[in-house]
């Protein structure tokens, strides 16, 4: 269970993953990146361009509605679009506020947890 955020991480680094993102928000329109790894012991970490994204996830309990927060054994590597998960529209609601819309998440287990990465595009 998540019992404290300290976004000043995310507020020092957006800006060097938004440059790293650069040619993916030119050629494909991505205006959202977030990796997320969630360890086998329960700690995770979470890198992204849209800091008040996440911290508004975390300040709503968000990760109490994401179908992204279960132990890292219940996932196989795959892809989802988010378009295809219903139970995932309260999230995609909330999350257009701050310019992402439609995308996919990559999962890719890893010996020591999960890792995620989701890119979001925004159309208006």
């Amino acid at each position: 269970m998540i019992s404290q955020f300290d976004q000043s991480y995310f507020v020092h680094t957006h800006s060097d993953i938004d440059s790293i993102i650069q040619p993916l928000k030119d050629f494909f329109g991505i205006t959202s990146f977030v990796y997320q790894k969630n360890f086998l012991n329960g700690s995770e970490i979470r890198l992204t361009n849209q800091p008040r994204w996440i911290s508004y996830f975390f300040e709503e309990k968000l990760y109490n509605h994401s179908l992204f927060e279960h132990a890292p054994p219940q996932y196989v590597k795959g892809h989802v679009l988010w378009s295809g998960l219903p139970e995932h529209e309260h999230v995609l609601s909330l999350a257009r506020q701050f310019n992402i819309d439609h995308g996919i998440t990559f999962i890719e287990p890893q010996v020591d947890g999960v890792e995620f990465f989701f890119f979001g595009h925004y159309s208006e």
